[in-house]
């Protein structure tokens, strides 16, 4: 479990580097556009002539630290959570070797430190601090010394602050339950020209947002909603400007004014990269991070290295490459991700990376390019957007996205129940819950203390509607002793078990029983022993051992029936490992494919198939011969290019039809993938993020639909196809 702790990506690797401000980008001195962009970037705002997003883009306001506040004490204490308490937390030394860490702050206010004395210090650095003086503006600097001088400092993730846009419960409103019927009408450019693929979207007096799509003939159309007064805007407009109307009356199925939508002006002058557009906060919050990245310079040994130490699972690109930190700064945050206690995803890239030569190699050839590319004198271009927009099949989706209760969450898991709720897990607070999806209100639940220290990671959730209960683990961002989590949903009881050989994410049988794999440490040779173990929910105690040959799992998936039992390899995407376990026969097979392709997470299909999202690119199919005799092998499947360049799978999941789902990590959305016929659907999220840790498939609806937790948006998102 220790070293486990230690090599699985998590997403307190992540809240060093996110995040900050989007300040001081320098632009080509010839361009009037890039001087406009460069000015509005160092005052923080932009005239509302220039502005290229609306007060709805989701993506701009975490980027800009305002998800609690637009300024004071409050966002400072969202700018402490995201940039300061990884290191300066109350259990942040624990187990740390690096010297990274820094004292608690709880105290400051009574120390009779100047605020000068604090500012100088967070613009400096320190001998192994990092200089935020590129990264946080004047303001941002302010609003977080006003935070660490009141007594609500500092924050432990105990008591999330509420989410000022969850409305559920103060205005209730019915969501949808059909997906079309409703409002419509049509989208056009200025010349006349009709557009596909354009994301209209309705917001309710619940905050709750549904969004639809134009077909090749520019018409769009909603489900039948419920009489009353919405915002109707285009999300994500780019490369259009935005289009927003608050406060319109929707009646029935009535026709609405037709959206025409206008060009944003390229930003070279002149022209000589066509849909090329300045490097502004409002730009760059609608790029996804692939996009990010793609427009960035650095030779392929740079990028891949980058995308595989810092962008399988934790992190997610812009909300790294939006800092600016000098080389001397990069070098400490990309060493305490790859070296210190439960580092980033890179220390399970290689498994020779996590000492040596090897480690400080990628920590110098990282470090070198982050400063180079996002450095303090590193200059920004045009950027250019994927061209591409959904059309056909793709547009034919609704979905659906529902606010938190409280942000700083980081919402991880969600596990669908049979009577319709959506439970999930937080990442970084002892809060989990569920979602009623007919009216978007939440209901929460609080864990108990494990050892006495407050639970501030929960991993997986499940379901086990047979027992009327859901299963909650956790992960590496809990120090200490872990525990494994029972909540009765009939009464609100949880029960913990402590300790637990149960953790991270596992499979759960129909019989109610849990599965899951570990290493065990072997005293006579220290050599760890993989071990697959079925334990009892009612003893507390494993009932059943099955000995491995191979490495440690990050995913453990059951089949419908319980007669076969799956994991994935390690955590990385330089792994080529699964296996899978037939538990009638007590026999374990396992397989190497021929291509790396780090198997993450997933399930089985109806055919008795395992599928885990691949961290190294692919869709990875683990097929099931068994009974012919012939054992298993792996089939990789992956996705058309270009449009996923540095782009990955966190998990893959089958549906009812035997269809696969994956988010796509860096991406804008989800793959849809016919294993029969080999045809991909790429659906398209209103926001450019599709950053989930694990989706639920709904398989009462026709046809199936899609829930999942976007890391960075916060919000639960339904992906609900018409055909």
């Amino acid at each position: 479990m220790k070293n486990l702790a230690k090599t699985c990506f998590t997403i307190i690797s992540f809240l060093v580097i996110s995040l900050a401000s989007l300040t001081s980008v320098q632009s080509a001195e010839n361009s009037s556009v890039l001087e406009t962009a460069n000015a509005s970037l160092k005052s923080g705002v932009s005239g509302e002539n220039d502005r290229l997003v609306d007060r709805f883009q989701r993506t701009y306001e975490v980027l800009q630290n305002n998800e609690v506040a637009t300024s004071g004490a409050a966002r400072g204490e969202t700018l402490y959570f995201y940039k300061c308490w990884m290191c300066h937390q109350e259990v942040a030394s624990d187990g740390d070797l690096s010297g990274l860490v820094g004292p608690s702050l709880h105290d400051l206010m009574e120390r009779s430190v100047s605020e000068e004395v604090i500012a100088a210090r967070i613009k400096d650095g320190g001998p192994r601090m990092p200089a935020f003086r590129h990264t946080f503006s004047d303001a941002d600097i302010a609003d977080l010394i006003s935070y660490l001088l009141s007594p609500a400092c500092c924050y432990e993730n105990q008591n999330p602050p509420v989410n000022l846009q969850y409305l559920a419960e103060t205005n209730p409103w019915p969501v949808p339950i059909t997906v079309n019927g409703g409002p419509h009408g049509s989208v056009r450019l200025v010349n006349g020209q009709p557009l596909e693929g354009i994301k209209v979207q309705l917001i309710a007096p619940n905050a709750v947002r549904t969004t639809v799509f134009s077909g090749i003939d520019g018409r769009y159309e909603f489900p039948m909603v419920q009489d009353g007064t919405y915002t109707l805007r285009v999300a994500t407009p780019l490369p259009y400007k935005p289009y927003v109307r608050e406060g319109i009356s929707i009646e029935g199925a009535m026709s609405l004014a037709e959206i025409v939508l206008e060009p944003v002006p390229s930003a070279t002058q002149p022209m000589i990269l066509e849909g090329a557009l300045p490097p502004t906060p409002e730009v760059m919050s609608q790029l996804s991070g692939a996009e990010w990245l793609w427009n960035l310079s650095g030779t392929i040994e740079e990028k891949t290295m980058f995308a595989k130490s810092c962008g399988i699972g934790c992190h997610s690109y812009e909300l790294i490459l939006r800092n600016r930190y000098d080389e001397r700064s990069w070098r400490l945050i990309v060493e305490r991700m790859k070296t210190g206690p439960q580092g980033g995803p890179g220390r399970g890239y290689f498994t020779a990376s996590q000492n040596g030569a090897i480690v400080e190699r990628e920590i110098d050839i990282l470090s070198k390019w982050l400063a180079s590319v996002r450095g303090p004198d590193s200059e920004d271009m045009p950027v250019r957007m994927w061209s591409k927009r959904p059309t056909g099949s793709a547009t034919r989706v609704v979905v659906t996205e529902y606010e938190a209760n409280r942000r700083l969450l980081n919402l991880h898991d969600v596990c669908g129940a049979a009577d319709g709720k959506i439970w999930y897990s937080s990442h970084h607070a002892p809060w989990v819950g569920y979602l009623d999806p007919k009216t978007g209100i939440i209901k929460e639940y609080r864990l108990p203390d494990v050892a006495g220290r407050p639970t501030i990671d929960t991993h997986a959730c499940l379901v086990d509607d047979n027992n009327g209960v859901v299963w909650f683990t956790q992960g590496p961002p809990q120090t200490g002793t872990w525990a494994l989590f029972r909540l009765t949903v009939a009464t609100g009881e949880i029960r913990s078990y402590v300790p637990t050989p149960i953790a991270v994410n596992f499979g759960l049988a129909p019989d109610g029983f849990l599965w899951y794999s570990r290493n065990v440490g072997n005293s006579a040779n220290e050599i760890d022993t993989p071990e697959i173990v079925r334990f009892n929910p009612n003893t507390g105690e494993i009932a059943n051992v099955y000995p491995r040959s191979n490495f440690y799992s990050y995913q453990h998936a059951v089949s419908e029936d319980g007669r076969f039992v799956a994991g994935s390899g390690p955590i990385g995407p330089g792994f080529k490992s699964a296996w899978m376990l037939d538990v009638e026969e007590e026999k374990v097979y396992e397989t190497t494919a021929t291509q790396d392709h780090g198997a993450g997470r997933g399930g089985f299909d109806k055919y008795g198939d395992a599928w885990f999202g691949g961290r190294g690119g692919p869709l990875v199919q683990i097929v099931n011969e068994i009974d012919e005799g012939k054992g298993i092998h792996t089939r990789l499947h992956w996705p058309p290019t270009p449009l996923f360049p540095y782009t990955d799978f966190y998990t893959a999941s089958p549906d009812k039809n035997g269809e696969v789902w994956g988010g796509v990590m860096h991406g804008r959305g989800f793959v849809r993938f016919n294993p029969k016929t080999e045809r991909w659907i790429v659906y398209e999220n209103p926001e450019p993020t599709s950053l989930n840790r694990y989706q639920w498939i709904d398989n009462s609806t026709t046809p199936p639909s899609v829930w999942y937790a976007d890391f960075q948006t916060q919000m639960f998102v339904r992906i609900q196809p018409l055909e």
